[in-house]
């Protein structure tokens, strides 16, 4: 009888909470000029403010820390189009990589009513090693993500258990996001877990969803007084006038003209920008010549991870395009990471990208071109036109020039 009333009681209260919780949340808008193009952390773990900003033209386009390089160059993607140009929704952090994003497109896909396309731009280093580290998976997690990616059956339930195991098995040694996915997990999956343990698992577990949802949308919404200010008063508003910019349209042109913007800036041994080889690069470089002699990029994991990815956009037939990013050749050539290695990752992306008929963009040919990157990884002014023209030329179902 006792456990009968305290399930009563927590019921109670978890109606009402909801109740409250619900009224609040749902009459926040998440719909603010810039969102689509916002480089913040808040807004990639919040789910609802993700979908409120989908609509019929809507491309998703899905990576990691690149986004947040060159914000103030007039070359960079939020700086380059007006929605009625492109409208792009960019998701990616530092540390996002296959995993993270299959489990977020897994949840936004039903809101994907209209463009149906999906970009992903895989950095060569996602597949160092065993591939996405705990601590760095753990990092992107989302529950409100999570939750909506295990109750999308549009989604084949082995494609959902094989992203739950792996999530699972990631968070393994973090007690508090392996309690929750595995609440998660054993109230999708689990085999007759009696009343008051499936109670347990979809109360604690959307409870913390429904508070995650509540603290990010609070978050998404005080750091989208930035979006509202005036242009110039912050590096995330668009960079000077539109009469200002290149022709756009004109990619040999914005090429040339990138050209011309980095010829002075890279007389280094990687040529890379002056300023990162200065602070960064220099006074390492000697010393770092085996620096990558025993890192692998076959290792299974991250393949697998771009599997799962490719299932969840073929399941809610999705038009999709992976595009290899470049990397700095002349750092990674001289720090034992070769070409030859960098070859093995382009040709299995390739099998798997033919496996699942969907385009693949390589463009690890531009690895060894000068003012392409300002760093090891991260795009410059040549390197955003690049890339500009390949996610652009997806929207518009054109082929790029060559």
């Amino acid at each position: 009888m006792k456990k009968l009333q305290a399930f009563v009681c927590a019921f109670v209260l978890f109606v009402v909470f909801a109740i409250a919780l619900n009224a609040v949340v749902d009459n926040v808008d998440f719909t603010q000029p810039g969102f689509s193009t916002w480089y913040n952390a808040a807004k990639d773990r919040c789910a609802p403010a993700l979908s409120a900003n989908i609509d019929d033209t809507t491309m998703l386009v899905m990576g990691s820390s690149e986004f947040n390089h060159q914000k103030k160059s007039k070359y960079h993607i939020k700086n380059m189009f007006s929605k009625e140009d492109m409208d792009v929704l960019l998701i990616g952090q530092p540390y996002a990589q296959s995993l993270s994003h299959a489990i977020t497109l897994a949840s936004l896909a039903p809101d994907m009513k209209g463009k149906k396309k999906v970009m992903l731009l895989l950095s060569p280093t996602w597949f160092k090693n065993e591939g996405v580290k705990p601590e760095a998976f753990a990092s992107r997690f989302s529950d409100s993500a999570y939750v909506g990616m295990l109750t999308n059956t549009d989604i084949p339930l082995a494609t959902r258990q094989a992203m739950a195991e792996r999530a699972a098995e990631l968070l393994k040694d973090n007690k508090d996001l392996s309690k929750r996915v595995n609440l998660y997990n054993n109230a999708v999956f689990g085999k007759n877990p009696g009343r008051l343990r499936l109670f347990e698992a979809f109360f604690t577990g959307w409870l913390q969803s429904e508070r995650e949802r509540s603290q990010l949308s609070a978050e998404v919404k005080l750091n989208q007084k930035v979006l509202k200010k005036a242009p110039g008063s912050s590096q995330d508003e668009t960079v000077g006038d539109s009469d200002e910019m290149p022709d756009w349209k004109t990619w040999d042109a914005m090429w040339d003209e990138a050209d011309r913007d980095t010829a002075d800036d890279h007389d280094n041994p990687l040529n890379m920008d002056e300023r990162t080889w200065e602070e960064k690069f220099k006074d390492k470089y000697l010393t770092s010549g085996n620096l990558h002699r025993n890192t692998r990029l076959d290792g299974p994991n991250e393949y697998a991870d771009l599997r799962l990815f490719l299932s969840v956009a073929k399941a809610e037939k999705l038009d999709v395009e992976i595009v290899i990013l470049p990397v700095n050749g002349y750092w990674y050539d001289y720090t034992s990471l070769g070409k030859s290695q960098r070859e093995y990752l382009s040709d299995e992306v390739a099998k798997i990208t033919s496996e699942f008929g969907v385009k693949l963009a390589d463009l690890s040919d531009y690895s060894y071109e000068p003012g392409l990157l300002t760093d090891a990884v991260h795009p410059w002014q040549k390197g955003w036109v690049l890339l500009d023209e390949t996610i652009f030329s997806f929207y518009k179902d054109e082929e790029p020039a060559d």
